[in-house]
């Protein structure tokens, strides 16, 4: 939802289908502004070691220490 200054946010990733769910942001972003996209696809690809459609897989080894999170990356590039 749009906050009063007309930006959206962005709180969280759907683990259920990362891949996908990156795939139509970009997608989105391809028609309305690619400059955003070139963005969206360089902070994305700190997931692509989440091999697969797994995203649950990722979301649990990064909760837990035992896999790479991109936690850092993106809230640096936020």
């Amino acid at each position: 939802m749009p906050g009063r200054d007309g930006q959206a946010g962005f709180y969280g990733l759907d683990l259920y289908s990362l891949h996908r769910s990156m795939r139509e942001a970009v997608d989105y972003l391809d028609r309305v502004d690619p400059d955003a996209a070139c963005r969206a696809r360089a902070r994305y690809s700190c997931f692509d070691h989440a091999s697969g459609e797994d995203g649950q897989a990722y979301g649990y080894a990064a909760a837990f220490g035992a896999g790479k999170s991109c936690e850092t990356q993106v809230v640096e590039h936020a």
